[in-house]
């Protein structure tokens, strides 16, 4: 999850099937906080249809409505191990 406490805005990712070995670092992109966005469009009989397309930069869902990246914060909320335990943030806990 990343959040800004001054807007109160968070965006969050789940990541499924990602293994990460001790000491080695794993990186998400900007995009992979993006969500599709419904799109309406009429098709050349007339007939209108709305479909899921990934939003691009000219989406206001591309851009992240944070005012300034040093005070956002970056919070694992979940993580599960290969031996089946899983580690979570608490309930309730403040994520900054």
């Amino acid at each position: 999850m990343v959040r800004d406490p001054e807007s109160k805005v968070t965006r969050g990712i789940i990541q499924n099937r990602v293994s990460i070995a001790p000491g080695q670092t794993f990186s998400v992109i900007r995009q992979a906080f993006l969500k599709s966005e419904s799109v309406t469009m009429a098709e050349a009989n007339g007939q209108i249809q709305q479909k899921l397309v990934q939003a691009d930069m000219n989406s206001e869902k591309y851009w992240m409505p944070f005012a300034d990246r040093s005070r956002l914060f970056a919070t694992v909320a979940k993580v599960s191990f290969q031996d089946g335990t899983v580690w979570r943030v608490q309930e309730g806990a403040e994520i900054r």
